[in-house]
This record gives C-alpha cells, structure tokens and sequence, in this order.
C-alpha cells in the first residue's frame, strides 16, 4: 500500500508519504451493498477496515472514525456508525435463536461457523479495541457457552466439532489474558472451567491460540488454582494432555500436588487419580467372576491436525509413541486397530 503511480511515477516505494498520508486520516469508510455479507462472518472486513484503522492509530496516536456505507437499499444509502452496525448484525445473526437453528442443521459446519463469529470478534477486538465491548463477549459465552436459550448448543458441540466449541472458551480467555478486556471474575472462572474439561475430554484442538499457546493453557490453570473450582484428577489431566501433545509442562498449584501425595500415600500408584464423578466402576457381583474390559478410548491419545482453507481441521489418534526436546513434541499416530504409516506423523510445537 505504500507505492506511488501517477503520470511521471510508477510503483515506486513511497512509505514516509503514505505515512503522511495515515497521520492526516480522520474516517475509514467501508461499503456494504448485500445481506449476504457482513462484518462479522469472513475476515476480509477486519482485515482491511480495522487493519487501515490500527495502521491510522500506529502513526498518529488516535484511532479514526469508522464508517459503514450501508447500501444495501439502493434507494436509501445511508452512512452508519460502525459499532452501530456490527451490533444490529450481531443480534440479528449471531445472537439470534433463529440463525443458530439454521447453523444447527448444516452439523459440523454450522459449528465452524459459530466458532468463526468468535475469531473475526476477536479480530475486530484487536484492530478496534474501542469497538468491542465487554458485553459482547459476556453474551456470546451465555448464548454458545451456557446455552441460554435452552437449544442443547453442548450435545450439539460434542457431536460435530467439540473442538469449535474449545476453540471458542479459548479465544475468550485470551481477551483477558492480553488485556483487552476485564471479564467478571466469576464468568472467567467458569470459561476456563469449560476449557479444561474441553481438553480433559476430547484433547486439544490444536488450532493457534491452544496447544501452540503455553501461555494460554498456564493462564487457564491460575484462573483455577483456587481449591474447589475444579477437582484435583480435572487438573492432573489437563497438565498431563499438555504435556503429551505438546512436550511442555503446565505447573498446577500447590494443593494438587498435596492431592496427588495423599492419594499415593494411601496406596495409589504415583500418577494415578481418583474417578471422576460417572466414570465407569467395576462392581463385584456373587457368582461370576468380573474381569474389566480395556477402553481402547481411554489410551493416550494425540490430535491429527491439518491446516485446509486457514481453518484447522483435527482428528484425535492413539499415540503409538512420543518423542520430545526442549521446543517440540513429535507423536507417531495411528488410528485403532491399524498400522502406522511412514508419514503418520505430528509436529505440535511450542512457544
């Protein structure tokens, strides 16, 4: 964006006078002339709009005013404040039982869309950080997270893209964690209660602010190091699913640790933690002999990640073996029941 053209002068690099010419920018305006298409379904808007708008800021000091050209209605254009539009649009779709029911029926699709607002949100949240209130991400835990209006949003999760919905408590906590909101603390606590146990349950999704965010996941574990928040077993897990899919350790606070002795202090094996409330236990019955079947789901398991149209796309594997150095784990994956092709491999670095 910083070359000159004109009658004497042809893409030549130009940056102090496009610099000049950001210092002096008052308003970004962005057109929208369809219904299809809105603010907060694709990243091109957050991109170029809230991208020039950061730009403006980064030189100048100050933010610019935003603008959308609504155009929708050719007989009556009009200009409409930006945080004005994107809120009409987030109630309207976003928000809007109805839309999410049209979502619901598209499965895994329409989770990836639900996850998709969170990101170009939180894209919105980066560029403008005036033009995303704290309540914005409140409502969008309510509405996806606890599911407010009663539309089985988890057991709709779970069964076609429970990552989408890991991705979308850890964009959350990363709106805190870097200081671009201040969420109540109660909420916050809750997200990343939800968060472990995303981990726990279905291991980490692997797209960028989750397994190759350290930070992030130590972030989780101080949101939770007061006792009662989350069991002892919850937390050793989630530090365990770290470390095997990214090679690096998460420190957990004090009284897990006093847990874990107490537990092998009374003859649990070191390592070992207690059942979790509805997990399965074996119970001896008179008369037959009781022999516990082996839950091939229970093994370690690594996430299969591929990367197709910048969206990360997971699978979870067993993990055959694990070899690790200081920045990286490599997992040797194999479906169960199959045998481990050459070139079955994943890189989950850390930074």
């Amino acid at each position: 964006m910083n070359y000159a053209y004109g009658r004497n002068v042809w893409g030549k690099k130009s940056r102090d006078a496009f610099e000049e010419a950001l210092k002096g920018t008052d308003m970004v305006v962005h057109s929208r002339s369809t219904n299809l298409f809105g603010v907060l379904d694709n990243d091109d808007v957050y991109q170029y709009m809230g991208g020039l708008a950061m730009a403006v800021r980064n030189v100048s000091g100050k933010t610019p005013e935003l603008y959308i050209s609504d155009a929708k209605d050719p007989s009556s254009p009009k200009m409409v404040n930006f945080a004005k539009f994107m809120g009409l649009e987030t109630r309207a779709r976003y928000f809007n039982p109805k839309w999410i029911t049209g979502m619901k029926e598209h499965g895994y699709s329409g989770a990836r869309e639900l996850a998709k607002f969170v990101e170009y949100l939180w894209g919105w949240q980066v560029t403008t950080p005036k033009e995303v209130s704290k309540e914005m991400w409140e409502q969008a835990y309510q509405v996806y997270v606890e599911d407010k209006y009663g539309m089985k949003l988890k057991e709709f999760f779970e069964k076609h893209s429970p990552h989408a919905l890991q991705s979308i408590t850890a964009r959350m906590m990363e709106v805190e964690r870097k200081g671009y909101q201040k969420l109540d603390e109660k909420l916050l606590q809750k997200v990343a209660a939800d968060y472990l146990a995303s981990v726990v349950t279905q291991g980490m999704a692997c797209c960028e602010h989750t397994c190759n965010n350290i930070a992030l996941n130590q972030f989780a574990a101080n949101i939770l190091s007061i006792p009662g928040l989350v069991s002892p077993s919850t937390m050793l897990k989630f530090q365990n699913q770290v470390k095997l899919t990214t090679g690096l350790d998460v420190k957990t606070p004090d009284w897990v640790k006093d847990a874990k002795e107490k537990e092998a202090g009374a003859g649990t094996a070191p390592g070992e933690v207690k059942e979790e409330a509805g997990s399965k236990k074996l119970e001896d019955v008179k008369g037959y002999e009781m022999k516990e079947k082996k839950d091939e789901t229970a093994t370690e398991r690594g996430i299969g990640c591929s990367n197709i149209d910048r969206t990360w796309h997971c699978c979870t594997h067993r993990a055959r073996s694990v070899e690790r150095d200081e920045t990286s784990a490599m997992i040797e994956l194999t479906p169960a029941g199959e045998s481990l092709p050459g070139s079955d491999r994943l890189f989950c670095r850390g930074d």
